[in-house]
């Protein structure tokens, strides 16, 4: 999928982009990553402020380069910036650019299948670290496009993100409340879930985004009939996903208020 800084409709997906059934029951915290695989080299970007889009040479490794990365540096005067990600043979990656949580940002996957483009914002600093999670063994590159456009943020996307952290977190904390640390009965499992599906249901008529579908599942799933505790999670993780990458895609990312466990 070919991405713009400036496109208005960034609906996403180099999901985890798919996401993981991980990032459905984290909040903040960073998955576990893969041991670190050799060590990626960098080559350093031009230094010439960009005009429209400006190409710098790859940074390549093979296997995982796990935070805080290798060295990516920066064009100055970029704004915005597409790495294009290449690797081959089907497996599953995540890119993040910088430090994520100190920058508000949020790492970006994929499937290797030949090149996917991820767009970040680029906030002024001369250099950042490219953080890769991908398996042992597999070769990849990071083509950067730098650009002096900033980084466009889709406001509806943008809104419709920060609501969904709410019901979808109210399904997270239903399943291990209920399953796991015993808080609370089935009855009041039931109901945890029967608000977050009305939630959702009302997001999906109301969006004016791709991220109706997904909420309009999502309610399904939560509110059907033969739901059963501990298995919530696995049947909203597609739905789940589709809606972490969109937002993803529009740095503005969806995480999970935990009311158990820390």
């Amino acid at each position: 999928m070919t991405r713009s800084p400036a496109r208005r409709d960034r609906a996403r997906a180099a999901a985890v982009t798919v996401a993981l059934l991980a990032l459905t029951v984290s909040g903040c915290t960073a998955g576990t990553s893969p041991s670190a695989g050799p060590s990626p080299a960098a080559t350093p970007a031009a230094a010439d402020p960009p005009s429209g889009q400006i190409s710098a040479e790859p940074v390549t490794g093979t296997g995982p380069s796990p935070y805080p990365g290798t060295d990516f540096p920066l064009n100055a005067g970029a704004r915005s910036v597409i790495i294009e990600f290449a690797c081959e043979g089907g497996h599953e990656f995540s890119v993040e650019l910088g430090d994520s949580m100190a920058q508000g940002q949020a790492p970006l996957s994929g499937t290797c299948d030949g090149v996917t483009d991820l767009a970040w914002p680029v906030t002024g600093q001369a250099s950042t670290r490219l953080s890769v999670v991908i398996p042992e063994g597999v070769d990849w590159s990071a083509t950067p496009l730098f650009s002096a456009e900033e980084f466009f943020i889709d406001p509806d996307l943008e809104a419709e993100c920060e609501r969904a952290i709410v019901p979808l977190s109210a399904l997270s904390n239903a399943e291990s409340g209920f399953t796991v640390y015993a808080a609370f009965d089935e009855t009041e499992w039931a109901s945890r879930l029967d608000g977050a599906a009305t939630e959702l249901a009302a997001m999906g008529a109301e969006s004016r985004t791709s991220l109706a579908d997904s909420f309009t599942q999502l309610a399904a799933i939560a509110s059907a009939s033969d739901r059963v505790p501990g298995e919530l999670l696995a049947r909203t993780q597609e739905a789940h996903n589709r809606v972490a990458a969109t937002c993803a895609e529009n740095q503005t990312a969806i995480y999970t208020i935990a009311e158990f466990g820390g």
